[in-house]
């Protein structure tokens, strides 16, 4: 289950106008590879390592979260380990926050908020924030983060700082056990989405839409709406103007308009128990669903009809999947 993420970010770089998959190549990397991007003619893959007894330090037969990078079509392709990442800091969840035109990618480890510079392959900055985190999300110069409670069972926040000046811009109580956090504009109107997983397994998860009056420095939240999504709430992506939630539990990815505000579509994955869907994206006319049972499920957006299953490797490596 953990290639998973990893397959469906892959898709998202890799997309071309044709359907059709081809299997080109598989590379050994760390352990539970999570996120991948595409810089300077590398894929950047970010794994999240193993600790076998979830004390936070490394002990025999452990493994570091890692950076890896894969040229692409240069040579053999061959996976290069860059660094490894603090023991113990990378989440779960891993939602890196990737700036695509410099080539900077955001993480949170143990001790906070730390920038990668892909394109040299070091460590730009060792304090972008120091806290607690574990999405991230980027909007421009403003970088949105999840932060959890001090006490477990109380409301997360979202925070939002300055890139440059690493000011606080500010922060807003959202729910449980918060996934994600992502930005929107529709239109004129800009705000940004937190995703609530709420108590863990209860069907009782939501995303909470935060618009904003936009004002520089002043910039304050002018509503909230808050959307029941179904259980155990994991991913949620944004396409053309839509939101696309998908529930682990529920067994469906459920489609929001951000103009109305309310569920359009919601699309069954024909998965059950703990096989569930992992994440979702949207290529033209088509949802592709990563799942817990080994496989990825394309869907028609126009019916909700599930269109073909591609089994994958439930191997630690990273399956490339190009459209051919």
């Amino acid at each position: 289950m953990r290639f998973f993420a990893l397959a469906v970010a892959l898709l998202a770089l890799t997309f071309t106008a044709e359907a059709g998959f081809k299997h080109l190549h598989d590379f050994e990397v760390g352990k539970q590879p999570s996120e991948i991007f595409f810089f300077g003619g590398y894929y950047h893959v970010f794994c999240i390592g193993q600790d076998l007894d979830y004390n936070g330090t490394y002990d025999e037969g452990d493994e570091y979260p890692s950076w890896w990078k894969i040229p692409v079509h240069q040579g053999s392709m061959k996976a290069e380990k860059v660094m490894d990442l603090p023991m113990g800091g990378v989440q779960f969840n891993t939602r890196h926050a990737f700036d695509a035109t410099d080539g900077i990618v955001y993480i949170s480890v143990a001790a906070g908020v730390v920038a990668l510079d892909l394109e040299n392959a070091v460590v730009k900055d060792y304090n972008v924030y120091a806290g607690s985190t574990s999405s991230l999300s980027l909007n421009s110069a403003h970088l949105f983060m999840t932060v959890p409670p001090a006490e477990f069972g109380n409301p997360s926040t979202v925070k939002v700082i300055d890139r440059s000046s690493k000011e606080t811009l500010f922060e807003v109580p959202a729910g449980l056990n918060m996934m994600a956090v992502l930005p929107y504009q529709v239109g004129a109107e800009l705000g940004f989405i937190a995703l609530n997983n709420g108590n863990y397994t209860d069907n009782n998860s939501n995303v909470m839409i935060y618009k904003l009056d936009h004002k520089g420095a002043s910039t304050t939240v002018a509503s909230i709406d808050t959307i029941a999504v179904g259980n155990t709430g994991n991913h949620m992506n944004i396409y053309d103007g839509k939101l696309y939630v998908t529930n682990n539990m529920s067994h469906d990815v459920n489609v929001i308009d951000l103009a109305s505000k309310e569920i359009i579509q919601t699309i069954g994955t024909e998965t059950e128990g703990f096989s569930g869907p992992r994440q979702s994206k949207v290529h033209g006319n088509t949802l592709f669903v990563t799942t817990y049972n080994s496989d990825l499920r394309t869907f028609d957006l126009s019916t909700g009809d599930l269109l073909e299953t591609y089994e994958l490797s439930v191997l630690v490596k990273v399956l490339i999947l190009l459209m051919i």
